[in-house]
């Protein structure tokens, strides 16, 4: 079991996956390769001089790295741990840090509640630095993709995990919205956001809607809040893997506001979890400070006018004209502040820019 030696460095040039659980040569063995799409993106561990390493004899079940970043952890490197905790051998579930020294304890919080969310059998953790090698390893192939469908089995598991979450309905519209961590007003806001956002909320919660950040809250009090909510306004990012958290509610009423152009087929995570999806894409231009990825660190300028004719739809609320004119206001003095004090690239975004280029998206 290989130490992590790269990890979400393919902007960089490097390895989206290297180290974790190592094939012997010649034997692959795709249940521990890590996917994109239809696309291995694991690279074998460098640094093999691993003939000394202990060999720890009890049962592991991989369950794959703990990453910093809240999206990838949930949506690309979670695959594994529901249905290891359900596996009915006794074992440990393994995952691997980058810091050795990090214990459960040391975990932080919504990363400690994520895995106990998935484990409800309650089998024991084991956080790891690697540098060993394993008796005995169970291998669940990973269930969910990044921007795949996940596999029947692993989503019947997370319909049935999911009702943990069940309590009173909340029957105000919820908006899930990015405008406190990706502000848009400075380089060190440019987190991937959409111009007037602030505004729409205001606007939003005008007509009694509830505003929520969830960055704010701890981890199981958004699955909750986000699990009772009957219609949700979502603000596209990390959260909607926070949603690929549950099973099947085709009851609910989930509207995504485009953040980016959307590639063709990316929707399809969250689509078979909640068939009455919106995805409003009405991104007209992206804007970013060179050299950040602009689908990931840029800021779009919507066409109001179509967005909210899309959310007349979704939501059935009667809408006005002005509305959609003082939102695109909102938008163009957000984006002229912005401009004089970062130095802003710019892509108009027609159908070329919704054309997927890469396995797993985002």
């Amino acid at each position: 079991m290989a130490p992590i030696e790269e990890m979400l460095m393919r902007w960089a040039g490097g390895s989206i996956w290297r180290g974790g659980p190592q094939a012997e040569a010649g034997r692959p063995c795709p249940a521990l390769d890590h996917y994109r799409g239809s696309e291995p993106v694991g690279d074998p561990a460098q640094h093999r001089g691993w003939a000394r390493w202990p060999i720890l004899p009890e049962r592991l079940f991989w369950c794959g790295p703990i990453c910093d970043h809240f999206g990838h952890q949930l949506g690309e490197f979670g695959g594994r741990v529901l249905l290891s905790s359900l596996d009915r051998q006794t074992g440990s579930l393994l995952f691997l840090h980058h810091d050795a020294a990090v214990t459960w304890a040391t975990l932080k919080p919504w990363q400690r509640e994520w895995i106990n969310y998935l484990n409800p059998s309650g089998k024991p953790v084991l956080i790891s630095g690697g540098g060993f090698k394993a008796a005995g390893l169970v291998a669940i192939p990973q269930q969910q993709r990044l921007g795949e469908l996940p596999t029947r089995r692993h989503l019947a598991a997370l319909t049935q995990r999911s009702r943990v979450l069940d309590g009173p309905a909340i029957h105000n519209t919820v908006v899930v919205s990015r405008a406190r961590h990706a502000p848009g007003d400075s380089q060190a806001g440019l987190r991937g956001s959409f111009a007037g956002e602030e505004a729409f909320d205001a606007w939003m919660a005008a007509r009694g809607a509830r505003i929520v950040y969830p960055e704010t809250l701890p981890l199981r009090a958004l699955l909750e809040l986000l699990r009772r909510a009957q219609c949700l306004v979502v603000s596209e990012g990390s959260v909607l893997h926070a949603l690929e958290l549950f099973g099947y509610q085709p009851g609910k009423r989930l509207v995504v506001m485009a953040r980016r152009p959307l590639w063709p087929g990316l929707e399809r995570p969250v689509r078979c979890r909640f068939p009455q999806l919106h995805w409003i894409d009405a991104v007209e231009e992206l804007l970013w400070c060179e050299p950040s990825n602009p689908r990931v660190k840029g800021i779009a300028r919507l066409n109001w006018k179509q967005a909210l004719k899309q959310l007349e739809i979704a939501l059935g609320w009667p809408l006005n004209p002005a509305e959609a004119q003082a939102l695109a206001c909102a938008s163009r003095q957000q984006l002229r502040k912005l401009s004089q004090c970062v130095e802003l690239s710019r892509q108009p975004c027609g159908p070329e820019q919704r054309i997927h280029r890469r396995a797993g998206g985002w």
